[in-house]
């Protein structure tokens, strides 16, 4: 009778212990479980695409400060700035801000745009429209046209053969007009090859271009032609 309740003891205590280890298992020790938190990293991350779109707004609204910036130096006629823009990834915006610098030189007189065309020239920097047509307008209401060697070296900077073709075009009825008499056509047939080939070949293979290597080489002939009927001199 004895060893039956001690049995029964032992039995009892068996699977109380293993009731308890068994509710421990599938309770997690009786901790409660709570969903993550709605920050939690893993779990709400931004997408990849989402983080790309942030950045790229962030860096236009940066170039976009920067541009501003440089605007409002070439209006206060700050020609230093030219010096600031990276090259060739900054063309657009050198455009502009040069073009901002030929509008306030243009509003203060000759002077002025002969500075500008000065700076650009003394920097090795590139010219644009803007800049040759207004250099242009000063040197047609200049008395001497000296200033056709400056013309032609900006027409050529623009990197743009229908503006050098215009330019060209423009000093040979000058010319045909009877002013640049201190200029041979040799001379000028000289200087206008030697500044075309300052061009890109991609300016040079454009249709202007084309056009251009026709002028000079119907230049080239009509010279050879001159010279070839025996006069003493080549016309002027």
């Amino acid at each position: 009778m004895v060893a039956f309740f001690v049995t029964s003891i032992f039995l009892l205590a068996f699977f109380s212990i293993f009731l308890y280890r068994w509710r421990r298992h599938h309770q997690g020790d009786g901790e409660v479980r709570l969903p993550p938190a709605p920050d939690d990293p893993a779990l709400f991350a931004p997408e990849p695409k989402l983080v790309e779109e942030l950045n790229q707004e962030r860096h236009q609204s940066a170039v976009m400060q920067r541009n501003d910036a440089w605007l409002e130096r070439a209006r206060a006629g700050e020609r230093e700035v030219l010096l600031v823009i990276p090259k060739p990834a900054g063309i657009p915006i050198y455009d502009q801000v040069l073009s901002e610098l030929v509008e306030g030189a243009d509003d203060a007189g000759p002077e002025e745009v002969e500075y500008l065309a000065q700076f650009v020239i003394e920097h090795d920097l590139r010219a644009n429209p803007p800049l040759v047509y207004s250099y242009l307008e000063k040197w047609r209401q200049s008395t001497d046209h000296f200033g056709v060697t400056t013309l032609l070296h900006l027409a050529a900077r623009s990197n743009d053969a229908d503006v050098f073709l215009k330019i060209s075009e423009t000093i040979e009825q000058v010319k045909a007009e009877g002013g640049l008499a201190y200029r041979s056509l040799v001379d000028l047939l000289a200087l206008t090859e030697s500044e075309f080939w300052l061009l890109d070949e991609t300016a040079r293979n454009s249709g202007a271009g084309f056009l251009l290597k026709q002028k000079l080489a119907n230049a080239h002939r009509e010279l050879a032609a001159v010279a070839r009927d025996g006069k003493n001199s080549l016309p002027n």
